[in-house]
């Protein structure tokens, strides 16, 4: 005599639903990851495009307009920027130096684009406070930094002196706060 055995075997219908899920599964993982390439490649693409776009940034610094009050608090220092380059720019920091070795850096924290940013071929009137020195009367260097990686301007006390200006005022002055 022979046992018959009935295996019984999933629907064609049900095997089409698990098999179509299970498709659908493996295309949504493969779209997330490859938007996650994507994401992080635009980041290196525009972090690459950004370095070339500071590549072609320069500041310059006119000396002749360089000016300092000393007598107010706090002290006022002023002095005319160029954007040389190719590129707009704009202030993010800048370091004051005394008799001692450590620089005071001040962090912009001014939103005004038109108190910090500098378009191409164009020149901006600064003016930022100074004051916190451990030897006020010693002010002798401010290196002025922008966005840009080695984009910067560096103002050394002239020989004769810094050009004393009691009429500046803080009324256009970049807000800035020590870091």
């Amino acid at each position: 005599m022979k046992l018959h055995i009935h295996k019984k075997a999933i629907s064609p219908l049900i095997a089409s639903v698990i098999l179509i899920v299970f498709t659908m599964s493996i295309a949504a993982l493969l779209t997330t990851w490859v938007q996650s390439i994507t994401a992080n490649q635009k980041e290196s693409v525009d972090d690459s495009q950004d370095k070339i776009n500071c590549f072609r940034s320069n500041m310059e610094i006119d000396n002749d307009f360089t000016k300092v009050d000393s007598l107010t608090n706090p002290t006022i220092f002023s002095a005319r920027l160029k954007n040389t380059g190719q590129e707009d720019i704009s202030i993010k920091y800048y370091r004051v130096w005394d008799n001692t070795t450590e620089p005071i850096m001040w962090k912009i924290t001014d939103s005004n684009v038109n108190k910090t940013g500098i378009a191409k071929g164009n020149g901006l009137k600064i003016i930022i406070n100074v004051s916190g020195l451990t030897y006020p009367d010693e002010f002798k260097k401010i290196k002025i930094e922008t966005v840009c990686d080695g984009v910067y301007a560096l103002i050394e006390k002239p020989t004769t002196g810094w050009r004393e200006d009691s009429a500046l005022t803080s009324t256009n002055m970049i807000a800035a706060e020590i870091e």
